[in-house]
Formats: C-alpha cells, sequence, structure tokens
C-alpha cells in the first residue's frame, strides 16, 4: 500500500510539471523570507511543551539553540530524524538547546517522539505561532538562534546533508 502511494505522488510529479513550477516558486518566496530572518530577534513566545512545562523566548538567550518546524506527517521530517537525534547527542551535552515546534497534537506528537526516540523539546499545537508569528511554510525548516536570542541560519527543506549544514550553523551562531 505504502508503494502504491509513492508510485501515484511519483506519477503526478511526472505528469505534472505545472506543480513542480508553483513548488519552486513557493520555495524561493519562503527562501526569501527566511533571508529576511537572519539576523533578526526569534520572536517573543510563551507556550507549553510536551512534558507541561513552560519554555518562553527567554529559554533561548545566553545558548545556542537549534529550533526545528516539522509536522509528524511530513516524510522528509521523519526521515532526518536519525541525523538531528545524532547533532542533538553530540552538542546538547555542551550547551546547545534543542526546540521543536509542530502543529500536530500533543498525543500524534508523542507518538512520533516514541517511534523515532526523537530528543528534541517538542512544543505541539503551534500552528498558530508556525504560521502567523514564523511564516513557516516549507517542511521541515531549522533556524539557528545564537546566545543574543537572533537568527543566524535558516535552512527550509529537507537535506541529506542536514546534519553538516546544523553543524555549521552552529559553529557560526557560537561565533557570533
Amino acid at each position: 500500500m505504502r508503494k502504491l502511494g509513492l508510485i501515484i505522488g511519483l506519477l503526478g510529479l511526472i505528469l505534472c510539471p505545472a506543480a513542480w513550477a508553483q513548488q519552486a516558486e513557493q520555495v524561493a518566496w519562503f527562501q526569501e523570507r527566511a533571508e529576511e530572518w537572519e539576523g533578526t530577534a526569534f520572536p517573543e513566545f510563551a507556550m507549553l511543551d510536551q512534558d507541561g512545562n513552560p519554555i518562553t523566548h527567554g529559554a533561548l538567550e545566553n545558548e545556542v539553540t537549534v529550533i526545528r518546524f516539522f509536522f509528524t506527517g511530513c516524510p522528509p521530517c521523519r526521515e532526518e530524524t536519525n541525523q538531528l537525534n545524532g547533532l542533538y547527542n553530540r552538542y546538547h551535552p555542551r550547551g546547545v538547546n534543542f526546540l521543536a515546534f509542530s502543529f500536530d497534537p500533543d498525543t500524534r506528537t508523542r507518538m512520533f517522539r516514541e517511534w523515532k526516540k526523537y530528543r528534541y523539546r517538542v512544543v505541539p499545537d503551534a500552528k498558530r505561532f508556525i504560521q502567523n508569528d514564523m511564516h513557516v511554510g516549507v517542511y521541515p525548516t531549522h533556524m539557528v538562534v545564537n546566545p543574543k536570542g537572533q537568527v543566524t541560519s535558516v535552512i527550509l527543506g529537507t537535506d541529506l546533508f542536514i546534519g553538516w549544514k546544523l553543524r555549521w550553523a552552529i559553529y557560526k551562531a557560537r561565533r557570533q
């Protein structure tokens, strides 16, 4: 059944070049927004993480923070999780925070965390923040925030080398 869905999806892309063009335009628009984020302060927020602990903008201060915007039904989001867990294991003991915002409900993100052994601190039910405040429309999206609370890097979409790109972004954020 899974293979059938993949085949139908691939046929749709092959047979519909207009979809390619539309997707490319959408990614280009979001890339422009991403470039606007770099060098700006990450916006104020106050939410609860998946364990019911409050998390605010203040949690981003004085440490480098890797932020991820994702949803559990996103195939690239699921695929990159092993690389992100490796990154977490390497940098969290060195003082780097890892935070993920999802627009999925708590039950779905809990199942995802258990299934993928996902290590990030997760804020579920964050759709309004993700779409209205952050204007994220490409998934997954990663941001790295320096100890001053400024966005230093934005990485849109899936990438086979996300681990390496985020390592470089962490290095860059530590130097600013």
